[in-house]
């Protein structure tokens, strides 16, 4: 019995730890923020098991956030620089995934 709450001690802290990490940029008041129209697109701009949304936050520095109560907005804050870098990332995602949706223009046929 001592062995394990000692055991589960060290994985509290750590959790702990983690949130402590990630808490001060979250209270710090965002430089820019800006909200991009993604309505449809939301799954994609997340990915797989939230892959894509943490690649982003993790490149760009940028907070990417899906709002569904605005009708699937797509709300990045932090820095300007990091909310321009974000933003890029988020609108290239959007029109790649709208161009597919689309057929996208097939390929030129060869001359010949």
């Amino acid at each position: 019995s001592r062995s394990r709450s000692r055991s589960r001690s060290p994985r509290r802290r750590r959790r702990d730890d983690n949130r402590g990490a990630r808490g001060p940029p979250a209270r710090v008041k965002p430089e820019a923020e800006e909200t991009i129209e993604c309505a449809g697109c939301e799954g994609r701009v997340i990915g797989r098991a939230g892959a894509t949304i943490k690649r982003l936050q993790e490149e760009t520095g940028a907070r990417v956030d899906i709002d569904r109560q605005r009708g699937g907005s797509c709300v990045v804050s932090g820095s300007e620089a990091q909310v321009a870098a974000a933003a890029a990332a988020v609108r290239k995602i959007i029109a790649e995934a709208r161009e597919r949706e689309s057929g996208g223009g097939g390929g030129g046929g060869g001359g010949g």
